[in-house]
């Protein structure tokens, strides 16, 4: 049933946003991996977090933007918590240069360890390049990340 499966020229603009609108929400973050004192990318894994007044580099870090799976956007409460979860990773101060590019002002940001892996509110997230994003859920003895 999905939108790019059926001739677009079949159907109205108003069923074709309504079909939009009912896929639900969704929170898109840039993805980070911790290297060293700082963060790269999963393709490079090397640190440039000083690097981000360059825009090349911004615009990098922008393509590096994954969906967060279903049950961080379940519900109404859960998107709020996310949300303010993220928020929270994005105030850090390795991140205050992202504001100075237009590619980076305001997104959010997950970091995942040098495992591929972070914690984010009662999940286990864990990145690879085969099974893209998988949650599990974690223990409350579990640290953060």
């Amino acid at each position: 049933m999905g939108l790019l499966n059926n001739s677009i020229t079949n159907e109205s603009d108003e069923f074709a946003c309504a079909r939009v609108r009912n896929s639900g929400e969704s929170i898109e973050v840039i993805a980070v991996k911790k290297v060293g004192n700082g963060y790269g990318t999963f393709r490079d894994c090397k640190d440039i977090s000083r690097d981000v007044d360059d825009a090349q580099t911004a615009m990098g870090l922008a393509r590096e933007t994954v969906r967060l799976p279903w049950m961080f956007t379940a519900n109404s409460e859960r998107v709020e918590e996310t949300i303010a979860e993220l928020e929270i990773i994005r105030g850090q101060r390795q991140f205050q240069n992202w504001d100075n590019q237009p590619w980076l002002r305001g997104a959010p940001v997950i970091v995942f360890d040098e495992n591929n892996s972070c914690r984010l509110s009662k999940y286990r997230v864990t990145y690879s390049e085969k099974s893209g994003i998988v949650c599990t859920e974690s223990s409350e003895e579990e640290g953060g990340s």
